[in-house]
């Protein structure tokens, strides 16, 4: 699973939200939630969405996939920052370049879905649950994305000579 896996599924939990299921996704062309939607669409389970709702929907949805793929990017620089040496050893604030970076794009990231006058803009969301959204698909992002690294740093510090490690967990 990677940040993009973790983005799709956050996108797939904000259309479910509104009663659009993963299931029904994989049936809609492109004419619906589009930026010029042909017209009202009916979900499976009989919900109606009008071209305006369809847009405030898709809005949201770019939103929180955008702030998602920041914020697990932003977990990936550190996570998967060294081939062997783990996170706890090799410290996360050390370089300074890295830091500021990260703060630059998530304050900007932050900006764009975030202050009213911007969201027309970049079409980055009117619903106001997107923060729980990103912060759940995050957390999800972080616990595997470092339990992942730390398990394979792990297993190549101290079995660098099994074959196992060799041919699955190196890179």
């Amino acid at each position: 699973m990677t940040p993009r896996h973790v983005t799709l599924l956050g996108m797939s939990q904000v259309f479910s939200s509104y009663g659009v299921t993963p299931y029904e996704l994989s049936l809609i062309d492109n004419r619906y939630f589009a930026t010029h939607p042909v017209g009202i669409y009916t979900s499976l389970s009989g919900k109606t969405f009008s071209k305006n709702e369809q847009l405030d929907i898709l809005d949201t949805v770019q939103g929180t996939y955008f702030l998602m793929l920041v914020i697990c990017q932003s977990i990936h620089i550190w996570v998967c920052s060294t081939a062997t040496t783990s996170i706890y050893s090799h410290g996360i604030f050390k370089n300074k370049v890295t830091v500021a970076g990260v703060l630059a794009a998530l304050t900007m990231a932050c900006v764009i879905v975030y202050v009213p006058p911007l969201r027309p803009i970049f079409s980055s969301g009117t619903d106001d649950n997107v923060p729980v959204r990103v912060l759940v698909g995050s957390l999800a992002c972080f616990v595997f994305l470092w339990s992942w690294s730390e398990m394979r740093k792990f297993f190549i510090r101290n079995y660098p000579k099994n074959k196992y490690v060799n041919r699955f967990l190196k890179l």
